[in-house]
């Protein structure tokens, strides 16, 4: 129990979280006939700044051949291969006896070719690399069987922006996550205006998303195959977004034939109805009861063709200016339980009103803890310096990417921040220390390279409303308005 508990303090201190598996579940075994053993040794930990780059990581891990360990391959689909790094096939692979059945496991399904396909890839030299792919003419004639028909042609990605909606943030070139943030803070501030009806918002939770997924709903709609896809696969996420379009469209269908009604917004724009973010899914509708019933069917209907199914227990359900009778019933109607803002939202506090020092307590709290946990008198101060650079700067991004925080607040995580680099404590000051503006200047002019919270604040606010000045989306519309 030692050896874990220091593990599990040496993860949390580095502010590192562990990654979704899929493919294999246990990563190491024995290989004992009698009194075999299989357990998960092997995992793989990222940090939020890796998440905030590559937010579709995960891990796939894959059979045992040589080693007792399964060999484990982290993906991430928002991430682009160097043109300088092509993958090559080898040709010698193909001598191995499962090689035919290994390439019948992991290639993907898709429109199928024709004879005219068939004769071009015969025509092509066995030894030379057609494309960038890597893959020789000597591997499709000798898979031709396998691989004629290939999913979505290899290109889907370049695809995706014309064929999910606007709404949907993930994998869609210059979409940022303050985007889907932003516009969900707004709504929520929407909710409270007095209407008719008043303001619904209802954050859904999906049960395992990527598990529960029936491909053959996402197939049969877009490709016209019956296979489905090998579970792990990088591609996966994408065609559950594509997936979530069918549930964007019934909404939009919904509100073109007044069954449905967004929250009343501002004059001369469009309100979103929808958020989508991968699995993080918020809708925002008028609260009249048969809008609400309207709702629950489309959400019924969704769960049943897709079979992605929606936690109840784990989806949240918040209520504007709205009767205590109403609500009841609203609760009765979707058998989702009521919450009050703030609520968490892609890592980031959705509360209702101005912004106040109690709903960024909780960003606070995590600065504060990590530096707690972290033995700092054990650290040189090069290192303590590092930690606080590259690890506690950035645990606020997202918020500060959101809204103007008060001096005050900033002050106090700096001044934490300051205690530890010198003293390895935050509630230690030292008395006599080095100017912390001089500290927060670029390495280059002599100082460490810490940056001054305020002037990331300032920054990433900056950035926000330039988009929403320039760029011609119905949420910089939104926003703008």
């Amino acid at each position: 129990m030692g050896s874990a508990t220091e593990y599990s303090a040496m993860v949390d201190s580095c502010f590192m979280s562990q990654l979704p598996s899929s493919g294999r579940k246990f990563t190491w075994s024995n290989n004992r006939k009698t009194g075999n053993v299989s357990v998960v040794l092997d995992r793989s930990f990222c940090n939020e700044q890796w998440l905030t780059i590559f937010q579709d990581s995960s891990q796939v891990v894959f059979p045992r051949i040589a080693s007792d360990h399964g060999p484990i391959l982290m993906t991430s689909i928002a991430s682009q291969h160097p043109l300088n790094y092509p993958f090559w096939f080898h040709q010698f692979w193909m001598d191995h006896e499962e090689f035919n059945n290994v390439v019948a496991s992991s290639w993907l399904d898709s429109l199928p070719g024709n004879e005219e396909i068939r004769r071009a890839v015969w025509e092509l030299d066995p030894d030379s690399w057609p494309g960038p792919d890597g893959f020789s003419g000597a591997f499709f004639r000798k898979c031709w069987s396998l691989v004629e028909v290939e999913v979505c042609n290899a290109h889907l990605e370049p695809l995706l922006p014309r064929m999910i909606l606007e709404e949907q943030g993930a994998f869609q070139k210059g979409k940022l996550i303050h985007d889907n943030i932003s516009a969900a803070s707004e709504l929520a501030n929407l909710m409270f205006s007095t209407t008719r009806g008043g303001g619904l918002g209802l954050k859904i939770d999906i049960k395992k998303a990527y598990d529960t997924i029936s491909w053959s709903f996402v197939f049969q709609g877009y490709f016209g195959v019956e296979r489905g896809l090998i579970q792990g696969d990088p591609i996966s996420p994408m065609l559950f977004i594509i997936a979530e379009k069918v549930l964007s469209r019934g909404l939009s269908s919904l509100v073109q034939r007044k069954e449905l009604q967004a929250i009343h917004g501002p004059r001369g724009a469009t309100t979103p109805r929808n958020i989508l973010f991968m699995d993080d899914i918020f809708i925002f509708t008028n609260a009249s009861l048969r809008y609400v019933r309207t709702l629950k069917n489309l959400l019924m209907k969704y769960q049943e063709f897709s079979s992605q199914c929606i936690s109840l227990e784990k989806s949240k359900l918040f209520l504007g200016k709205i009767t205590p009778d109403q609500k009841q019933i609203i609760v009765d109607t979707l058998g989702i339980q009521i919450y009050n803002f703030p609520t968490r939202y892609l890592g980031v506090e959705i509360f209702k009103g101005r912004v106040k020092k109690e709903a960024l307590l909780p960003v606070m709290d995590k600065v504060k803890g990590r530096l707690a946990g972290w033995k700092g008198n054990l650290l040189s101060l090069a290192g303590r310096t590092e930690l606080v650079r590259s690890v506690i700067a950035g645990i606020p991004n997202h918020s500060l990417s959101i809204y103007w925080w008060p001096s005050s607040l900033l002050a106090t995580m700096e001044q934490w921040m300051k205690n530890f680099i010198w003293m390895g404590e935050i509630e230690s000051a030292r008395k006599i220390t080095v100017k912390w503006d001089a500290l927060c200047k670029p390495k280059e002019e002599g100082g460490l390279g810490i940056r001054r919270l305020r002037d990331t604040n300032r920054a990433m606010l900056c950035k926000l409303v330039w988009r929403i000045k320039h760029e011609k989306t119905v949420a910089s519309s939104f926003l703008k308005a």
